[in-house]
């Protein structure tokens, strides 16, 4: 009676190894999918709250990627500052809109987006926008860093965002990022069309005429 019983513990045992290991599969697949780990915008918040970052900025965030902060050029308020202004935001966010998805899977991907960083800071870095010795854009930047898996929306909205961060530290007003996500997205098959976003504080999208040379 005990050799039978002893014998179909024994046949078991291989079912509850594999139980066990499927279990230990599941917790780890749980703990590498954690939104906390990457550092990112959790996903939720992006796609099923209207793909809205509010939160993310009210919040801040605690991963800073972006390089050190050094003193931008000193360009003294008047027509070439306004103009200078202008046509850093309208770079700013065709760049934004343009720059292609991100996948943090992927390692190609994760230079492209390195690449990025690097632009956009620089572009703070020598963007003539301080108020009391302190850089706006990039105290910006540092403190609601670009998100890790990136799309045309989030792109969008994130450049949006930070342009609104910017705008209320100089006592200027918001435009609403919802308005020029459904602008961007209407011309998204043909974006060298001409597009005017009347909500980008003034700042006029236009296609450029081909250059010579």
């Amino acid at each position: 009676m005990s050799t039978s019983t002893e014998s179909k513990l024994f046949n078991k045992k291989p079912i509850i190894i594999r139980i066990f290991v499927i279990i230990c599969l599941i917790i780890i697949w749980i703990l590498l999918s954690s939104d906390e780990l990457d550092g990112s915008i959790p996903h939720s918040k992006i796609f099923f709250q209207s793909l809205n970052l509010d939160g993310y900025f009210n919040t801040g965030s605690e991963k800073n990627d972006m390089v050190e902060t050094v003193p931008s050029i000193h360009i003294n308020n008047g027509p070439r500052y306004m103009e200078l202004g202008r046509s850093t935001w309208k770079t700013f966010h065709i760049m934004m809109e343009r720059f292609p998805d991100i996948n943090m899977n992927k390692n190609d991907d994760l230079k492209k987006r390195d690449k990025l960083i690097n632009w956009i800071t620089i572009m703070g870095e020598t963007y003539p926008c301080n108020t009391n010795q302190e850089n706006i854009f990039i105290e910006s930047i540092k403190k609601y860093p670009l998100p890790i898996n990136l799309n045309k929306v989030i792109n969008i909205e994130w450049g949006c965002h930070i342009h609104n961060l910017v705008n209320d530290k100089l006592g200027k007003g918001r435009y609403n990022c919802s308005i020029l996500i459904e602008e961007m997205q209407q011309n998204s098959k043909d974006f060298n069309d001409n597009i005017e976003f009347e909500s980008l504080d003034k700042v006029t999208l236009n296609k450029e005429d081909k250059q010579l040379g």
